[in-house]
């Protein structure tokens, strides 16, 4: 059975709406209780996690607690808007704008 066609996956396998395996008289049972046959002991039926999926994985967590705004960045910028002290540059503004457009063009 090809892996990109589960829609009727249930129907054959014969189990009810929610995954679950059924057995004689129309009930429903985990798959640990069903009458099918599990897997025969080294039938090679293994699943792998790469350590590229481990690390990702890791990264996920970690970002996950960070927060999302940098506060003692936010608070720098108030306090020096505030006093008069924080300056933009529009030249610069300007280029990292035309970089921003040139490589979302190359992206095309």
């Amino acid at each position: 059975m090809p892996i990109d066609n589960i829609r009727n996956l249930n129907t054959r396998t014969g189990a009810d709406s929610v995954g679950r395996a059924k057995v004689k008289g129309g009930e429903s049972s985990s798959g640990a209780a069903a009458k099918s046959p599990a897997p025969a002991a080294g039938s090679g039926a293994t699943v792998n996690i790469s350590n590229e999926s481990r690390s990702v994985e890791a990264l996920k967590a970690h970002v996950a607690e960070l927060p999302e705004v940098n506060a003692k960045l936010v608070e720098s910028i108030k306090s020096a808007i505030a006093a008069g002290e924080y300056h933009i540059d529009p030249d610069k503004v300007a280029r990292k704008m035309l970089s921003i457009e040139g490589e979302l063009l190359q992206r095309k």
